[in-house]
């Protein structure tokens, strides 16, 4: 795979909710907080998908279509430690 194949995109979606781009045909959107649980747990993802990857279908990288001009607007974030520890994300 080329560097720019693997580059993620990441915008805010008109629902305000975090979409990731450039893996898939289409996006994948998932609210912030649903983003940072899955983040937090990125170690016991990794070792499922390793200790199940003989069951596991791997897509191969096949020719991307030509995409259409996309209107959603990049917005930078940070992250904000919240009251309980949690990390905030809001926009810069």
């Amino acid at each position: 795979m080329s560097e720019d194949s693997q580059k993620l995109i990441l915008k805010v979606s008109e629902k305000k909710a975090v979409s990731l781009y450039s893996i898939n045909r289409f996006p994948v959107t998932l609210y912030a907080e649903q983003w940072l649980h899955i983040l937090d747990h990125a170690d016991e993802l990794r070792n499922f998908i390793r200790e199940n990857s003989y069951q596991l279908a791997k897509k191969e990288p096949s020719e991307k279509a030509p995409r259409k001009k996309n209107i959603a607007q990049v917005v930078p974030i940070e992250y904000i430690p919240g009251e309980n520890g949690e990390q905030i994300v809001v926009p810069r």
